[in-house]
């Protein structure tokens, strides 16, 4: 018997779940209040000008660029001087995702049109929920296009994820770097239980002035998203075995069961799931290192 050579090819990128896929002509007045949730994203801007806060940066992202926000990233977008920008949102969950050098890339107008296409045929798969923009489930007897179809987003993505993109601007006004100053004093007290009165002192701000920054650029209240940076950098600890009391104490949470409820609202599950999941993928990876 003769034996064939075999060529691996690796899977770099491999989506496993889609949650949105949807294309939308915004109003010029257009605002969606910052959210983190548990997958990836990617916004296609495929016409306009749109304003974008990633974690602690703010882009303007023009027509034919993309931004990736990975997983738990805070992020909120508007539309830009008086444009009504045209873009299309691609969500997803990932087993495996390339590393990314950046979060902002380029796309052709041929891309643009493919994303039209994708999003027209996906009305035709996925039923959607009522606003049209998350998918549900697979319509019945549609399972073999689902499949196709997952995999001509996947080729988009590769084709993408090749065009890191030097066409974006970072803001930098005075109100973005006092909204950025804002969340340099959250990230240096994140171990503390600050109020919003005690954040305005840090930051030699009036309260009404630090809300209207912070509204501006983030959408939500400071503390929603002091918490929110305090769960994340908890779930870190949790991750590597830190008890539950002791990470919930770490970070000001005086109840645990408090502490567990913003944990789950936050992350998607409790922490003792979260804790138990991370902890089994961990000693996979260890098993399989000692066997390399």
């Amino acid at each position: 018997m003769i034996e064939w050579t075999r060529c691996a090819v690796p899977r770099i990128l491999q989506i496993d779940d889609l949650v949105t896929l949807s294309n939308q002509l915004l109003e010029k007045e257009h605002y969606f209040p910052g959210e983190t949730h548990n997958f990836w994203e990617i916004v296609f801007i495929l016409s306009g000008k749109v304003g974008v806060t990633a974690d602690s940066e703010v882009y303007v992202v023009e027509s034919g660029n993309a931004i990736v926000h990975a997983p738990m990233e805070f992020h909120s977008i508007w539309a830009e001087q008086d444009t009504a920008p045209e873009r299309v949102v691609l969500s997803f969950y990932a087993e495996k995702m390339p590393k990314l050098t950046g979060r902002m890339f380029r796309f052709s107008p041929e891309t643009a049109d493919e994303l039209r296409r994708l999003c027209a045929l996906a009305k035709t798969i996925f039923t959607y929920e009522a606003s049209e923009i998350e998918l549900t489930r697979i319509k019945p007897g549609k399972e073999m296009a689902a499949a196709s179809f997952l995999c001509q987003v996947e080729n988009v993505m590769y084709a993408l994820l090749e065009n890191k993109s030097d066409r974006y601007t970072v803001q930098t006004s005075q109100s973005t770097k006092n909204y950025m100053f804002i969340l340099s004093v959250l990230e240096q007290n994140i171990y503390n239980k600050l109020t919003v009165a005690d954040v305005a002192r840090l930051c030699s701000m009036s309260e009404s002035n630090l809300k209207k920054i912070f509204c501006k650029f983030a959408g939500c209240g400071i503390m929603t998203y002091f918490n929110t940076l305090k769960i994340k950098k908890a779930a870190e600890h949790i991750g590597k075995g830190m008890s539950i009391k002791e990470s919930a104490a770490l970070f000001g949470f005086a109840d645990q069961n408090y502490f567990s409820t913003v944990f789950k609202r936050i992350m998607g599950v409790s922490p003792a799931k979260y804790k138990l999941k991370t902890l089994c993928i961990y000693n996979i990876e260890r098993k399989f290192l000692k066997k390399c």
